[in-house]
């Protein structure tokens, strides 16, 4: 868990070349949701990468962003909703 300002946590995690972020109001939500993606980029890869996965719960709805490089084009996926997955998901379905 990692402290940003006075009041922001985060769950900050690298994997491979990928580095992920689950930042919320609630240390056991982070955790929680750090652990099902987890689970679920056990089963789903990834693009090679380098990459950056956000999870960030937000008063008006959930957002998830994830930005990668692969060969010479850079990526960037945003979606909005409860599965901390979608962008990653994404993600996942286009790489190579």
């Amino acid at each position: 868990m990692i402290r940003y300002g006075i009041s922001d946590l985060a769950v900050v995690w690298s994997q491979g070349s990928w580095t992920f972020v689950v930042s919320g109001k609630d240390q056991s939500q982070d955790v929680a949701t750090a652990r099902q993606l987890v689970a679920y980029f056990a089963a789903n890869a990834l693009p090679a990468g380098p990459g950056l996965y956000q999870m960030l719960y937000a008063g008006a709805g959930d957002i998830s962003t994830i930005n990668w490089v692969q060969d010479n084009s850079t990526f960037l996926v945003d979606a909005t909703g409860s599965d901390p997955t979608l962008a990653a998901q994404f993600a996942a379905a286009v790489r190579t």
